[in-house]
This record gives structure tokens, sequence and C-alpha cells, in this order.
């Protein structure tokens, strides 16, 4: 389950449904994507800020060559990155990564949870050790997960 630190501005986003994904550059974010792609991870994303939690299922994966192909025809806008046009965009993506390439570029397409995914997630919380996490995922007010 990959973690997804994220600024609270844009875990707010994710919450409110403005965000529908998340978009990760560099070759470690594509050997994840590959690896839920074949099954060896759950389609599971945890998103983090400070000590607030979100537990979303990846619905999509979309692998690119590098940020400008991935942000085009105004993907930018359903990942939550500002920008009045692509240009924009990529410089404001630019100050999230400002010292690495911006290739690969992988999207990660993120839904709430389904009840059957609630219990999986859980399970997996409790076999990896991670008691805060679960913790944090049980006490959240999943009305805005489900």
């Amino acid at each position: 389950m990959p973690v997804f630190r994220l600024k609270r501005f844009y875990l707010e986003a994710l919450k409110s449904g403005r965000k529908k994904g998340e978009i990760r550059v560099g070759k470690m974010w594509l050997k994840i994507a590959q690896k839920i792609q074949a099954g060896e991870l759950k389609p599971i994303a945890i998103f983090k800020s400070g000590d607030e939690m979100l537990v979303y299922e990846i619905s999509r994966i979309e692998i690119y060559p590098n940020a400008i192909k991935a942000l085009k025809n105004k993907r930018w806008k359903a990942l939550g990155i500002e920008g009045k046009n692509l240009k924009e965009a990529i410089k404001n993506l630019r100050k999230m990564y400002p010292k690495l390439p911006l290739r690969p570029a992988v999207i990660f397409w993120v839904r709430p949870p389904s009840k059957n995914l609630e219990r999986i997630i859980e399970l997996e919380l409790k076999r990896t050790g991670e008691t805060k996490l679960l913790k944090n995922f049980k006490q959240s007010d999943r009305s805005n997960n489900l």
C-alpha cells in the first residue's frame, strides 16, 4: 500500500471530491504502479497530512513518459494542480518536485473504498503492523470515505 504524503490543501481537495487522483514522478513510483498492476501490492492508497489520514482505493493507474504528457487534456484540474493552462500546471508541478526529473509520471486515480475493501484495508493494516494507521482508520470519519 503506497503512502502519499500531501499538504493539507490537497488532502482536503481529496475529501471534498475536487481532486480525483494523485500524480507522482520518478522511477520509484513507476515500480510501485507496476507492482499494483501485477497484483503484488493491494490497490489501496493511504493519504497522510500531519496526523490526518484518508484511505482510498486505486481504481486506475496511468503511466506516462513525462509529466507534460500526463497533464495534457486538462488532467491537471482533476489532480488538484492549479493553473490556467498546461504551462502553468507544469510550473506548479515543478514547485512540488524541484529537484526531480518529471519523468516517468504516474497518475493514480482513486475513489473511496467499497465496504468489501474496507475490511481488506483493516486486515492489511493489521498484517503489516501499522497500528497507528489502523487506529486512525477506525476512528476517522469515514462518511467522507464511503
